[in-house]
């Protein structure tokens, strides 16, 4: 290639070089070899071109915008006779734009530049320039170029077929922030018309986010905001706009109570854990216990109901946002104690704690008080009470007295207790007295 084509009136500066090849001719001569080669170009968001020579002999096709002119620049060189005239003509689907009065097939612009010096020959050049539109949006054009030297040899370049295309748009976008348990997600999305590729791009380390996506939106997860720009493109331009996301990340959870109720209990019993949690944002709560246990929750507060076999910690962990906060709490399990007997008998210290320790002698009975320093209450009421001495006691309780002979046997005390305190009197003086309660 060889020719240099300047776009008259301040336009794009093309440079295409024509290589000496055999040319399609017709005329009086088969010696004279004229090169003929044609570009037709658009320059929206980048350089597209199509460029057929004589020298190929082979069609193109070229998508160009339907919404503005493109242009071509055909040259011709000659190092014999010389190129007599050139012509660049639409077959059909458009026209030549002139910028004088003409037809539609008059050239723009056409000079000769004469005696250039190319492989040690002197060679003659023709350069045509000039722009194209489009009859309408539905139907391509055809361009085609002919050259005529002196000796009348007709050269013709091959066709270029220059399709419409609408350029991209983007007619929305939009952001949206869902908040997640996890990282929370950002959408953008968008509405494109005529459009082959869209991308996203992230704002921090520029790489796309999405490419090649037909859809209507991209999600993503988002840490901090930042100006996001969407890249919709087609076969005739690129077009790009800027989103920006904004984002505030949520703080952690704040854990207001986790606790287990009653956080002692015997084996075999239960405990009621209950927790509740300030979150600003969609938060997990989840609470782990022995054996790999695990019990989730999507509310901010919450219980549940465990039966441990021992001694264990139980864990709350709440999150929101990729944040996390903990929390603990211990269940101590103690083995159940043995039941209290249904009856037991004074002196019963070593077990009990509770006897009678002799007093004095008043008005001729013998007086003994209940020692109650050692005494583990258990809370049962007595419902009968036994004379375990030979001879018949007084009870006294509560300013009331209950006389009960020997082997004899009082009910009905109604709600009354060991601890409640006791006076025992005798006629005789009794070494141990031996006064048998029973509360079943």
């Amino acid at each position: 290639m060889c020719l240099k084509a300047i776009l008259s009136r301040g336009m794009l500066i093309l440079v295409v070089l024509l290589i000496s090849c055999k040319s399609v001719i017709t005329g009086t001569s088969n010696t004279i070899k004229t090169e003929l080669n044609l570009v037709v170009h658009q320059n929206i968001s980048g350089f597209r071109s199509a460029m057929v020579s004589s020298i190929e002999n082979i069609d193109k096709t070229f998508d160009a915008s339907s919404e503005r002119d493109f242009y071509f620049t055909a040259g011709a060189i000659d190092s014999e006779s010389g190129p007599n005239r050139l012509t660049v003509k639409v077959i059909r689907g458009g026209k030549i734009k002139v910028l004088e009065s003409g037809g539609v097939e008059r050239l723009v612009t056409e000079f000769t530049v004469t005696n250039i010096e190319e492989d040690g020959k002197t060679k003659d050049k023709l350069i045509s320039l000039g722009s194209c539109f489009f009859d309408n949006e539905q139907n391509s054009m055809f361009i085609q170029a002919e050259t005529v030297d002196f000796a009348g040899n007709i050269t013709i370049s091959p066709i270029v077929t220059v399709n419409p295309k609408k350029e991209p748009k983007i007619v929305k976008i939009e952001s949206s922030i869902e908040r997640s348990t996890a990282l929370d997600i950002a959408r953008i999305e968008f509405e494109t018309l005529y459009t082959d590729i869209i991308s996203v791009y992230s704002p921090f380390d520029g790489t796309p986010l999405t490419s090649n996506n037909m859809n209507d939106n991209v999600s993503f997860r988002i840490s901090e905001g930042g100006v996001f720009k969407l890249v919709a493109s087609n076969s005739v331009a690129t077009i790009s706009e800027t989103i920006n996301v904004r984002y505030s990340r949520p703080g952690a959870p704040v854990i207001e109570r986790f606790r287990a109720i009653p956080s002692r209990i015997y084996e075999g019993e239960s405990s009621v854990i209950d927790f509740m949690v300030d979150c600003n944002a969609p938060c997990l709560t989840e609470i782990s216990g022995p054996r790999g246990e695990n019990h989730q929750f999507r509310t901010t507060s919450g219980s549940l109901r465990v039966t441990p076999t021992g001694s264990f910690e139980y864990f709350l962990r709440s999150s929101t946002a990729g944040q996390t906060s903990t929390a603990n709490v211990l269940i101590t399990v103690s083995p159940r104690p043995t039941p209290p007997p249904p009856c037991w008998t004074t002196p019963n210290r070593n077990i009990i704690g509770a006897g009678f320790t002799y007093n004095s002698r008043l008005n001729g009975l013998y007086n003994w008080n209940m020692d109650l320093s050692d005494y583990i209450s258990d809370g049962r009421t007595i419902k009968g009470i036994i004379n375990k001495n030979r001879i018949t006691v007084r009870l006294w309780t509560g300013g009331t007295a209950y006389d009960i002979s020997p082997g004899g046997r009082l009910t009905g005390f109604d709600g009354i207790t060991v601890n409640r305190g006791w006076t025992l009197e005798a006629a005789e003086r009794i070494g141990i007295p031996a006064i048998e309660f029973c509360f079943e």
